[in-house]
């Protein structure tokens, strides 16, 4: 893990966005699959259960604890961007190159899922807002606008996963297999011998 999270931040450093990204994506699947040993589930349900407890925290909607808030991919989730948001963006970017997320069964003419957009951006901040789209005195509809600056997305990930392997040091007793073989390595190590 520690190999994935410094490549990560390499990628950031070097203005390597849509890298960086792409390997920050696929932690909480990591990090799913070891927090899951043995159990069967499947693999949106590991990721979304991962993410909600190690990043999301950090997209914390900023709102009176009074008020209703239904400003989110998911309604009634105290974050604006959620396990469920993240795992669409997860799937639409790795799988397709586009940051253009639908909910899970958005075929099925459901109008809240075409009236969320989410914004990735480069520099900024991240946050939350509805716009409404009206036609004269005809309210059309609303739209949700989530916008997530990539490198706190990258680094909040990040740092989920730090905390997950810390938290975790002492309850496993597999370690993480390395991605791929270093072969000059490898070759050095068994001529030394």
């Amino acid at each position: 893990m520690d190999a994935v999270i410094s490549e990560v931040r390499r990628c950031l450093e070097l203005k390597l966005y849509l890298a960086a990204l792409s390997l920050a994506l696929i932690i909480p699947d990591m990090c799913g699959v070891t927090e899951n040993l043995g159990k069967q589930m499947k693999s949106y349900d590991r990721y979304v259960t991962w993410f909600e407890k190690w990043v999301a925290p950090k997209y914390m909607k900023f709102i009176e604890a009074n008020e209703e808030d239904e400003i989110c991919f998911e309604k009634k989730s105290p974050y604006f961007f959620t396990g469920d948001a993240c795992y669409a963006l997860r799937c639409s970017f790795l799988h397709e190159g586009s940051s253009d997320v639908k909910k899970k069964g958005a075929d099925k003419g459901d109008p809240e899922v075409a009236d969320y957009q989410l914004r990735l951006v480069f520099g900024g901040s991240d946050g939350y807002g509805c716009n409404e789209r009206q036609y004269g005195e005809l309210k059309l509809n609303e739209i949700y606008d989530t916008t997530i600056n990539i490198a706190h997305l990258c680094e909040n990930i990040c740092c989920g996963a730090e905390k997950f392997c810390e938290a975790r040091k002492n309850l496993d007793s597999t370690k993480q297999c390395p991605v791929y073989v270093d072969l000059k390595d490898i070759l050095c190590r068994s001529h030394a011998l």
